[in-house]
């Protein structure tokens, strides 16, 4: 601090500065025992004369401006804005950035440190396929006397849902690795990569069914980017194997017949 020592009975106690500045508090305890005992010394840093910096963040969509909820694959930028510090320059603030991406109750690292007033990140298109999820923006700011303000804002997902049907109903899918049964409807965040999978065979109430195609034209396993209107996602079966086995049944039946006739 400023070299003063004070000695007091009670728990608390106040002390003003004359100067401004950081200033470094040590506290030591020591009891009444015979000879007393000491407690290490703890310390705190105090700014008397200096208040915290502030600022607010703003988050910019660049991929589309003014639209407010991120799609994947966005680019966002991040600034501070309206900066204000009592004693130092904001040009000379030091600034700090974290960006953390969130999943219902956990968290994984996304930005881990970023360094000026502003800077840019992308939204990846291939993260977790659960649409609770957004994206939380830390902003620490220090001034010339070690004070940091931390504060945080966050930037959500536009989401829509995907209607997964079949025919005949009932077909066996795979989506994002899962196994799911048609017909379904997923809500899913816009411009996420969402891996859809049809088995080339599969047999239902006792009928083999055969894999014709989807309704978009694409391979049995493909990429579909989530679109930003609900898009119907349609497997089309066609029950060939079923009708392949009758006719080898009429050819036999046929041939028996001529036998019998000769």
């Amino acid at each position: 601090g400023d070299g003063t020592t004070q000695t007091t009975t009670t728990p608390t106690m106040s002390h003003r500065y004359t100067t401004s500045g950081a200033k470094t508090v040590t506290l030591v305890v020591r009891d009444d025992g015979d000879p007393p005992l000491e407690s290490e010394a703890v310390a705190v840093h105090v700014f008397p004369g200096n208040a915290a910096p502030t600022a607010t963040i703003t988050l910019e969509n660049l991929t589309t401006p003014g639209r407010q909820l991120y799609y994947a694959g966005d680019e966002w930028r991040f600034s501070a804005s309206d900066v204000h510090d009592d004693q130092t320059d904001p040009a000379d603030l030091h600034y700090a950035w974290e960006v953390v991406f969130h999943h219902r109750e956990h968290t994984h690292p996304f930005v881990l440190e970023a360094l000026g007033r502003e800077g840019t990140f992308t939204i990846p298109t291939n993260v977790e396929v659960d649409h609770v999820v957004w994206y939380r923006v830390y902003l620490r700011i220090t001034d010339s006397f070690s004070q940091t303000t931390a504060i945080f804002r966050d930037v959500f997902p536009a989401t829509t849902q995907i209607a997964i049907t079949s025919d005949p109903p009932g077909m066996n899918l795979a989506i994002d690795v899962q196994n799911i049964t048609a017909p379904l409807t997923l809500t899913r965040v816009i411009g996420l990569e969402t891996l859809l999978e049809a088995p080339a065979q599969q047999t239902i109430a006792g009928v083999r069914y055969t894999f014709v195609g989807w309704s978009n034209g694409a391979d049995r396993e493909f990429t579909l980017t989530v679109p930003a209107q609900a898009e119907l996602i349609r497997r089309a079966i066609s029950a060939r194997m079923r009708r392949q086995r009758r006719h080898c049944l009429r050819l036999q039946r046929l041939r028996h017949l001529r036998q019998l006739q000769r």
